[in-house]
């Protein structure tokens, strides 16, 4: 199973393989549920250093980020 940091981390960036949306489909429901309780523990801070705003995780765990 692949840990939550390493989907978080493949939703993010545009160039990996997760970032295409069919691939996104295939993450199970458990899997982005579960990342979402993770972000959502994290400070305001932390998520900022992500370049996260709160407001955004649950669309950035469910369908990734646009590229730069």
């Amino acid at each position: 199973m692949k840990s939550i940091i390493n989907i978080v981390n493949d939703l993010f960036h545009a160039n990996s393989p997760a970032a295409n949306t069919d691939d996104v489909k295939n993450v199970s429901e458990f899997e982005i549920r579960r990342a979402i309780r993770e972000l959502e523990a994290l400070s305001d801070r932390d998520l900022s250093d992500m370049g996260l705003a709160r407001s955004e995780i649950k669309h950035a765990v469910r369908y990734g980020r646009k590229a730069a």
